[in-house]
């Protein structure tokens, strides 16, 4: 399977937050430590592997919903 990239953070709002659930109830491991500079912003770059029967296209349109 090709590796895609999304970048996002977790909103430290309770409402925001709690749209994130159904991504970190599908994440089965991640791992990063990579660290680099984007603009002022400081970016680590994680490799998840989500668990079994799950589709992370639907994961992504989902986080994509949340008003930001």
């Amino acid at each position: 399977m090709p590796m895609k990239r999304i970048k996002f953070s977790i909103p430290l709002n309770l409402e925001y937050f709690s749209a994130f659930r159904g991504f970190l109830d599908a994440v089965e491991w991640g791992y990063g430590d990579t660290y680099f500079l984007l603009g002022n912003d400081v970016i680590k770059l994680v490799e998840v592997r989500f668990k079994e029967g799950i589709e992370p296209e639907g994961i992504l349109k989902k986080l994509l919903e949340v008003p930001t």
